[in-house]
């Protein structure tokens, strides 16, 4: 099997854009009201650079013309780290490895750029219905450990991802990054939390839970290994 794997970031290929959009990310993600993107948002950010910080680096898989999957790394220059966001693969490509080279390469951009951390969201199985879920959420984690991520024990809320959206509660927060500190994670999510609201975190609620540990023993039913925090 022949996968290439590119960047939409570096191409800019408006029309592979448009292509992935329709065939995997919105099959994949229109049920989530509050956190499916638009497919004119993702041309402003990736393709015209429209948004400075973060810079969402959009990684497809080819296997000659048909997409097999794709990874979106977004890039936060203050706390210098990487958020992995929406991830998918085509019915046909699944099981054969394409997401590990998605995630190798863009561990491979954080490298080049000496990034601080890495990390990624992924839904809670015990608070969505997994009946409505593209992949199961078990397995999803499942893949996740494989690949070598760690379960962040934080209270995490995603802040909404646009004027009118919902914070998010059922989600995970994961890293890739051993030896990650507490405070890192406060430093992301200030970042995170402003760039999106345009408001400053330090008063909020949602920003306050971040700082707040979870007892590791809830998360052993997920069968995940659980990253030690330092402060």
């Amino acid at each position: 099997m022949n996968i290439k794997i590119i960047d939409l970031y570096r191409l800019k290929d408006i029309e592979l854009l448009k292509k992935v959009y329709e065939e995997i990310y919105f099959p994949n993600f229109s049920y989530l009201e509050d956190e499916c993107e638009l497919l004119e948002d993702f041309i402003d950010r990736v393709i015209f650079e429209k948004v400075e910080n973060p810079k969402t680096h959009f990684f497809v898989a080819l296997s000659n013309d048909e997409v097999a999957g794709f990874l979106i790394a977004e890039y936060y220059n203050v706390s210098n780290s990487c958020l992995l966001t929406y991830s998918a693969i085509s019915d046909k490509f699944k099981g054969r490895g394409i997401f590990k080279l998605l995630l190798e390469a863009s561990k491979e951009l954080c490298e080049k750029i000496n990034c601080n951390s890495i990390f990624a969201e992924a839904h809670n199985p015990l608070l969505v219905d997994a009946d409505k879920e593209p992949i199961d959420p078990f397995k999803r984690l499942q893949i996740f450990s494989s690949c070598g991520f760690y379960i962040v024990p934080v209270d995490y809320v995603q802040p909404p991802l646009f004027i009118g959206g919902r914070k998010c509660s059922d989600l995970l927060f994961l890293t890739l990054t051993p030896n990650i500190k507490h405070s890192d994670v406060i430093n992301f999510y200030k970042e995170f939390y402003e760039v999106l609201t345009e408001q400053n975190a330090d008063d909020k609620e949602v920003f306050n839970k971040i700082k707040t540990q979870i007892d590791k023993s809830y998360y052993v039913k997920f069968n995940m290994p659980i990253i030690n925090l330092d402060s």
